[in-house]
């Protein structure tokens, strides 16, 4: 146990190499970041903007129009099945990230390249905006298509793809079943609310299917703010 005299000792030892090490330093501009990283107010409330400029609420109970698309892809004619006239392609050939990442992602121009290379546009205006996308990528398909994104939750909500996908979640128990749309849309019951995300923990079959005998424990760890607010 130290004794009762060392202690200012130590005390001075440790302003000596304060003041000792200050003395060393170079003086820091903290203003030399202003403009990366500006200082302003900031809001609890949703910003106000300009009548002339597009918002789009991201979240809830609320009907929107379709995003207009950079090209009118008619997932109906990819998704629906070979019985129902169409090609029968899964979601996640498109989407191929949803099995392995936290964003499921849209398709590079790549992968539009790998079939449509070997069909005629026959003057069918998607197609023939494609291809215009497809010429305007380069050799090395650098430029992406702008699709627009349509699903969008706050940055506060971790949500990862991949646990869902591996873990029996069919892509139709969140979003539209596409064999029957356009364009990406939002099914009009994806309100992405805290208690929309809640009541499919607590009630979706695969907790059981995955978890047996323990699944009334996962339903009680899936209700645990960090699960989703990491």
């Amino acid at each position: 146990m130290p004794s009762a005299t060392g202690t200012p000792r130590v005390w001075a030892v440790i302003l000596l190499g304060a003041v000792s090490f200050a003395s060393k330093c170079e003086n820091i501009d903290v203003t030399s970041n202003e403009d990366a990283f500006p200082i302003e107010a900031h809001s609890l409330l949703p910003p106000v903007y300009p009548d002339d400029v597009e918002t789009r609420i991201s979240v809830g109970s609320v009907v929107q129009d379709t995003d207009p698309q950079p090209i009118e892809f008619k997932h109906s004619v990819h998704a629906s099945s070979v019985e129902d006239g169409g090609l029968g392609m899964s979601c996640e050939y498109c989407h191929s990230n949803a099995r392995k990442s936290k964003h499921a992602g849209v398709p590079p121009t790549q992968t539009c390249v790998g079939c449509h290379s070997m069909i005629d546009p026959g003057g069918r205006e998607g197609l023939v905006q494609l291809n215009t996308y497809i010429q305007e990528s380069g050799e090395n398909f650098g430029q992406p298509i702008p699709w627009v994104k349509v699903h969008d939750i706050p940055d506060f909500v971790h949500f990862n793809h991949s646990r869902h996908v591996k873990g029996g979640v069919e892509c139709t128990d969140c979003h539209a079943d596409m064999t029957k749309e356009g364009v990406a849309v939002r099914a009009p019951d994806m309100t992405m609310l805290m208690g929309w995300c809640l009541e499919c923990h607590e009630e979706h079959p695969s907790v059981d299917a995955n978890y047996g005998a323990d699944a009334d424990l996962r339903r009680a760890e899936l209700k645990d703010c960090y699960t989703c607010h990491q």
